[in-house]
């Protein structure tokens, strides 16, 4: 978006946060047809659940995302922007998240089996092939029907092919409800985040044109951040439903790649700000709430799963879900009253997490010094 907002039109980059609520529901289906499917299909140890989960993934989804589009003038006003300026492109996101979301899902089943350079290259190859198609095509043709729909179409033909090479069987057989159970800390986390950023962008949109850049610019220079830190969780799961977690080394590697992260957002920041009309003082505010966001992550997240998949999966989805409903509640509360309403918010229900896992997880259970947990013994 950085990218195209230069060779088009500089308010395309608000397009990112006007569609960031979709990404919820995006990681939502993820949650359920993608690492769901997975963890169900590891702990019964019937590998067509992957399969089914990604096909009957592909309908579910692609009936959500198409409804979106046919909608989006009405997605748009709700946000508090222009259908007029950002129709075409947000069209263009609601499909291009369907079959980014069909891709994904053949990925966590390579992942889940441990052919993670087979992934990988399927993953470079597409976003690469996304990213030359769209900005290809912006460079020599100027009308946005006809870029959205060649990178469309060039995308979903690579997704189509890749499809048809990892999926061996076609099946309805899937339980949506036990993958939901599996996964359902992540799936409750996003269902509520989802509605967060609905009211909350749309929100601090309303207190104008500097706020919603500054909102967007540091959203689009920490989000692919977040995305990738998501590796934690994922590595972490995997550990735990295969008895190799190690808390120490999770940990340590955990903080590796948060510090990395923020050093490859800061590098964005700086090379990016002089193309846009920003007030830095709101950027560097709205970009260091996240940086603090980033390192208490690791604290909670770790423990958080491990109390899933071992302990307690109501226990460990309450801690979650309290935890994103107070945000919530916070966002509704002071979102009217000012723009950072969104950051306070995170921050807040972060701190909760921290402290309620912490003590939930140190009731049960103690690390050994080889980083092994093992739990405590009941007292009588």
């Amino acid at each position: 978006w950085f990218v195209l907002s230069i060779i088009l039109d500089s308010r395309l980059i608000n397009i990112f946060s006007i569609t960031y609520p979709l990404q919820f529901i995006w990681l939502m289906m993820r949650d359920i047809f993608g690492v769901g499917a997975n963890l169900v299909a590891v702990r019964t140890k019937n590998p067509k659940t992957v399969d089914a989960g990604i096909f009957v993934g592909a309908i579910f989804s692609g009936v959500i995302f198409g409804l979106v589009a046919i909608h989006i003038d009405k997605f748009i006003n709700f946000m508090n922007a222009d259908p007029q300026i950002y129709r075409d492109f947000c069209f263009y996101i609601s499909l291009q998240l369907w079959i980014q979301l069909v891709f994904c899902l053949i990925l966590d089943k390579l992942y889940y089996q441990d052919k993670n350079k087979l992934a990988n290259k399927y993953s470079s190859l597409f976003n690469l092939l996304n990213f030359v198609v769209l900005i290809g095509t912006s460079l020599v043709v100027k009308n946005p029907k006809i870029i959205i729909a060649t990178t469309l179409a060039s995308i979903l033909i690579f997704v189509i092919l890749i499809f048809a090479k990892e999926v061996r069987k076609i099946s309805f057989r899937f339980n949506i409800f036990r993958a939901i159970k599996t996964n359902s800390i992540d799936f409750g986390e996003n269902a509520v985040l989802f509605f967060v950023y609905l009211f909350g962008i749309g929100e601090a949109f309303s207190f104008g044109e500097e706020y919603a850049l500054a909102i967007t610019f540091a959203t689009l220079i920490t989000d692919i951040q977040w995305d990738v830190a998501t590796a934690v969780q994922t590595k972490a799961k995997i550990d735990i439903s295969k008895k190799r977690m190690n808390f120490h080394e999770s940990f340590r590697n955990a903080y590796v790649l948060i510090l990395v992260l923020i050093l490859s957002s800061v590098c964005a920041f700086v090379g990016m700000k002089g193309f846009y009309n920003l007030n830095l003082i709101l950027a560097m505010i709205f970009t260091g709430i996240e940086y603090f966001a980033y390192c208490f992550y690791p604290q909670y997240r770790l423990k958080l799963d491990f109390l899933q998949l071992k302990f307690s999966a109501k226990t460990a989805t309450f801690i979650k879900i309290s935890a994103m409903v107070f945000r919530l509640i916070l966002i509704l509360s002071i979102g009217p009253l000012t723009p950072f309403a969104l950051n306070i918010a995170q921050v807040l229900a972060q701190l909760y997490q921290v402290a309620f896992v912490n003590i939930v997880f140190h009731k049960n259970y103690r690390i050994l010094k080889n980083g092994r947990a093992i739990r405590k013994a009941l007292k009588k």
